[in-house]
């Protein structure tokens, strides 16, 4: 749900819609940016009664009779396909197709993320991110040498680098 401040044909330009709060998933409202961010305050409160979430705000008077507050609701969903990727683009350093289309299969998204989880954590063996550097930067010189490097930047197995 937006809250907006716009005129009542929604025209595009200076008088576009812009948003004063939001709220989402039954969350309390927040503010957000714009002409409002440090001037609204929204006070938020759990009914006793039925849990159900209760909001007020005080609002700014109108710059013009043309201008009005607008209460808009959206209803946006992901596919199935989309909320895998969502999932392994938070929790991987990137999906790929062979990944996402694994997940399609099952029919509870939810149990299939946890114990996905628990897998990566409990299952997966372990790598060490030093072991593979140390294997591969820096190794070790294959002629004794006194202080165990080059002397010289031109000599045979040197590395040096100018700073």
């Amino acid at each position: 749900v937006t809250f907006s401040l716009g005129d009542p044909d929604g025209n595009v330009g200076r008088n576009a819609l812009a948003p004063v709060g939001r709220s989402y998933n039954g969350r309390e409202w927040e503010r957000v940016a714009g002409p409002y961010e440090g001037t609204l305050r929204y006070n938020c409160t759990r009914s006793s009664v039925d849990s159900l979430l209760l909001c007020e705000v005080a609002l700014p008077p109108l710059e013009s009779d043309e201008q009005e507050f607008l209460l808009l609701t959206y209803n946006h969903t992901l596919s199935k396909r989309n909320t895998v990727a969502r999932f392994l683009q938070q929790t991987t350093f990137g999906p790929t197709k062979t990944e996402i289309d694994s997940f399609l299969g099952v029919d509870d998204l939810d149990l299939s993320f946890a114990e996905w989880l628990h897998d990566q954590i409990y299952d997966v063996p372990r790598t060490s991110h030093r072991e593979f550097w140390r294997r591969r930067i820096r190794q070790r010189l294959d002629v004794a040498r006194p202080v165990g490097r080059p002397s010289h930047p031109c000599e045979r197995h040197s590395r040096w680098r100018e700073m």
